[in-house]
């Protein structure tokens, strides 16, 4: 773990964060190149002495830098952590839901119990978020 801004944080959150700031950067300079397209002809990119526009420059080297993160990204499995990261926060939403729903103060039947369940597993397959 390292501390950012004060909060503890894993490595692979930095690596993951690394991945969105170059994939940021390749859609700012690929919005420049498209607004510099617009404006001008495509020889234009090419200044007087044949050099390369500075944004296709730099946007070529932020492509190559979001394909080495997303290279380490896999190397480092950070799908399997997103997955253990999203089992964790289901089960500190749903344990305490259930067991509430088990507390004898609120003194449900078993069928009422099951209705409970039912409800909340349609709420949160509508509320899941899309990937």
């Amino acid at each position: 773990m390292t501390a950012r801004d004060g909060v503890n944080v894993h490595p692979m959150d930095h690596l993951l964060d690394s991945l969105h700031i170059a994939s940021n950067m390749v859609a700012v300079f690929s919005d420049r190149l498209s607004e510099h397209d617009q404006r001008l002809t495509q020889s234009s990119f090419i200044t007087g002495q044949d050099q390369i526009h500075p944004f296709a420059t730099e946007l070529k080297d932020w492509l190559k830098e979001r394909a080495r993160i997303s290279k380490m990204c896999l190397d480092a499995g950070i799908e399997d952590r997103r997955m253990q990261q999203a089992e964790y926060q289901a089960h500190l939403l749903v344990d305490p839901a259930l067991a509430a729903s088990n507390h004898p103060d609120l003194n449900l039947t078993a069928d009422q119990r099951m209705v409970f369940r039912k409800l909340l597993a349609e709420e949160l397959r509508r509320r899941r978020p899309t990937l």
